[in-house]
């Protein structure tokens, strides 16, 4: 095998691998702008407290594609929507204040 075959294969994995690992990135933040129309659904419910965060939860796994739901994590999705949940929540608690 020749130098030049060696790096045309080298190459290609390289493109393979950063294409998918563009793709995951891609997703994740995808993921990130969906969580605000996944918690205004959650808060549309009549479900309180935990059972809110995991209509959320459920509503973002809906977007997820098969291909990457293995690697995405419950837990992962979970932090991702309880952060946004603080935030609000927060954001909320000061605009109270300035009243």
């Amino acid at each position: 095998m020749s130098n030049e075959s060696i790096l045309a294969i080298i190459a290609g994995i390289t493109t393979v691998i950063s294409s998918c690992i563009g793709y995951y990135l891609h997703i994740l933040g995808m993921l990130r702008g969906y969580t605000a129309e996944a918690i205004d659904k959650a808060e549309e419910t009549l479900a309180e407290g935990r059972e809110k965060l995991n209509i959320a939860i459920d509503r973002l796994i809906e977007r997820i594609p098969a291909i990457l739901k293995p690697f995405i994590q419950r837990s992962w999705l979970e932090n991702l929507v309880q952060s946004a949940f603080d935030r609000i929540e927060s954001y909320a608690k000061k605009q109270q204040i300035k009243k």
